[in-house]
């Protein structure tokens, strides 16, 4: 009998913004845009970045009593990510001077098993979540994706942790 197949968790995921998007839409030119200066969020949650939404169009066939329905447009998932709010760090102040300039941006995310995916988007909101006396700042970063994904062949060695 074989084992079931392994699973890994969001521990451990990381997520880096930088301003702008990448020369090209391809893996190596957002590899060489994050080589130079990842600002990296302190994550406390994460949100679901792949995949697509579609609508649904319907024709409704009055002679035959019958909606027909099949996908129509489609969107790409809104991801919300938990975050520490600390406003002095280099990735808050990139995401909040893209949100403000309503610009682009990218986006490394580098999941637990070394996993990663890059791209590019909008930030929607950058907001504080407030809390009791004895709960940590923390934020919420949500995007808006306006990219296809680009999942690395061989994972991308992230930069060190401080």
């Amino acid at each position: 009998m074989a084992f079931e197949p392994d699973f890994e968790t969001i521990a451990g995921t990381r997520l880096f913004i930088g301003a702008g998007k990448p020369t090209a839409d391809t893996e190596a030119a957002f590899e060489t845009l994050f080589a130079t200066s990842p600002d990296e969020f302190e994550l406390t949650a994460v949100g679901g970045v792949e995949g697509r939404d579609s609508d649904v169009a319907t024709l409704s066939v009055v002679s035959r009593r019958r909606n027909r329905e099949k996908p129509g447009t489609f969107v790409y998932p809104r991801p919300e990510f938990g975050i520490q709010w600390l406003p002095e760090s280099d990735a808050h102040k990139t995401a909040e001077a893209a949100m403000r300039g309503s610009s682009y941006c990218s986006f490394m995310l580098v999941r637990q098993s070394g996993v990663t995916i890059f791209f590019v988007g909008y930030v929607l909101s950058l907001s504080e979540g407030g809390g009791a006396s004895n709960d940590a700042l923390t934020g919420t970063l949500s995007i808006l994706r306006d990219s296809e994904t680009i999942t690395a062949l061989t994972p991308v060695a992230p930069p060190a942790q401080v």
